[in-house]
């Protein structure tokens, strides 16, 4: 079983996985789509056309050249190769069992009752969570949220500025547990998060017999078809359907014990029965008795490996891509630019040669007449493999626009 398969298998240079074990399943659990979208990328990244064929190019390739059965949590996010639509996600015997406890009285109105947790990076939720605070609506709610990463001092400080002009009583605290004593006296989790495929954060107050509040969204489906009795549904980035639902909850108070089939949905039991279901091959191709083994699949393998293997400068260009950090050709032009030939190209106004020329390559520039063979080789060595990488960036970027024209 391959978690995330598509980020696993993204950079691999190893030997294909169906061709060390008889069946592999990829569980896919982060819609990267939305994901990178908030990722605040500049250039060729910065456009949605650009970077989502790029994004669902590489994932259909590497889920097809890797994987016998894609499971997807949800419908959210892109189709890939072989998919099946399945939650195969449970939650500890712990929640569980402290949603049977007695629970301590709701905490007055001074005290938070409503709570976000998650990983602190703005595209998990922030985002939206921070956005719909600004709006107002819940001014006088208080509301704790919790997490740790990247973007946490970000949030504090614009959980501050939004505290400062009156609009939301949020409070930004580093991660805990989710069985945390400080959430105990909590009946409410409010999850405005749209980048999951599924989120087990909620799977697991669910279980807790807490209140949910959820936007309206494929990632949210199961929830919402199985627990409608304990989640108040929002319509994404509404402010006052936000407001509404986050109201109603905190009113409702604490959720009525779940039912056996509810905590039974919830359980590891219940979800490995569900993962049985869903690896099964229900189509066989031919003389194929898993979907690895067709032509298509291993072609896709190919072509991956002869990006890793063929074009390393490629890979490490959506490597650096995707990290957001600067190539070492990025760092090279913005160091050329500030040479005398550098802004002499960049005004335009260009003559042969340029002034400068000679420092800056390191070698006399030859005239016309002086190009020699033995002199021009050396570069052309240089250039011939790069103009092919940049070649098969050029295919692999192709894309529609709007207008129908490519």
């Amino acid at each position: 079983i391959l978690e995330e398969p598509e980020h696993l298998n993204w950079f691999h240079q190893g030997r294909r996985w169906p061709d060390l074990f008889r069946h592999v399943i990829g569980v896919v659990h982060t819609n990267y789509r939305v994901y990178l979208a908030g990722m605040g990328y500049d250039g060729l990244l910065g456009n949605p056309g650009v970077r989502d064929s790029l994004l669902l190019t590489f994932t259909t390739i590497v889920c097809n050249a890797y994987c016998d059965v894609n499971i997807r949590l949800s419908s959210a996010g892109g189709q890939l190769p072989n998919d099946v639509i399945q939650n195969v996600h449970g939650v500890r015997e712990e929640f569980l069992r402290i949603g049977t406890q007695e629970l301590p009285a709701v905490a007055d109105d001074s005290q938070p009752r409503a709570y976000f947790l998650g990983k602190a990076v703005f595209p998990k939720g922030w985002t939206e969570l921070l956005s719909l605070l600004g709006k107002g609506g819940c001014t006088d709610v208080p509301l704790h949220a919790f997490g740790s990463g990247a973007d946490f001092e970000a949030i504090v400080e614009r959980a501050a500025e939004l505290r400062d002009a009156g609009a939301t009583k949020l409070e930004v605290f580093p991660e805990i547990d989710h069985i945390d004593a400080r959430l105990r006296t909590c009946s409410t989790l409010v999850n405005p998060s749209t980048s999951e495929i599924l989120c087990t954060v909620t799977a697991e107050a669910l279980a807790m017999r807490k209140r949910i509040v959820l936007p309206r969204h494929p990632s949210n489906r199961f929830f919402v078809d199985n627990f409608a009795d304990r989640i108040h549904v929002f319509e994404p980035g509404d402010a006052p359907s936000f407001a509404q639902a986050v109201l109603a909850a905190l009113e409702e108070g604490w959720a009525p014990p779940l039912t056996a089939p509810q905590r039974e949905l919830l359980s590891w039991e219940a979800a490995i029965e569900r993962l049985f279901d869903a690896v099964e091959v229900h189509v066989l191709s031919g003389q194929y008795s898993r979907p690895s083994q067709v032509q298509s699949a291993r072609l896709a393998y190919e072509a991956h490996a002869g990006i890793q293997r063929d074009t390393p400068s490629l890979s490490r260009l959506l490597k650096d891509a995707t990290l957001k950090s600067r190539s070492p050709w990025e760092e090279t032009v913005a160091q050329w630019r500030d040479t005398e030939i550098g802004k002499t190209l960049m005004t335009g106004q260009v003559s042969w040669p340029p002034p400068g020329w000679e420092s800056a390559l390191g070698y006399p520039v030859l005239k016309d007449e002086q190009v020699e063979r033995k002199e021009v080789l050396p570069l052309a060595k240089e250039v011939l493999p790069l103009a092919k990488e940049v070649a098969v960036v050029a295919a692999l970027l192709e894309v529609e626009t709007t207008d129908g024209k490519r």
